[in-house]
């Protein structure tokens, strides 16, 4: 495990894995002059809710991969609404 040296925090460096093992909570679409972007909140196979940017992309032979953008722990906000929506 990494850490934020300036707070001594744990980093998260989320892979594809991380994407595709997410049970969605919420997925929209986000703006972007060169892709479309989505947001996913979900929780891990180790029971982290997590907020994730994504983007899917056609590469040769045409298989698909997750490029990620963005993922964090879920805000408090997020947490909340996610813990209602299991409900």
């Amino acid at each position: 495990m990494n850490l934020n040296r300036e707070k001594g925090t744990p980093v998260m460096r989320p892979t594809q894995e991380h994407a595709a093992e997410m049970e969605a909570f919420r997925e929209g679409g986000l703006s972007s002059t060169r892709e479309g972007r989505r947001q996913r909140i979900g929780q891990s196979l180790i029971g982290r809710i997590l907020f994730m940017v994504y983007t899917a992309r056609k590469v040769a032979h045409e298989k698909e991969t997750i490029r990620i953008i963005s993922a964090r722990q879920a805000s408090k906000k997020e947490r909340a609404a996610y813990a209602g929506f299991e409900d």
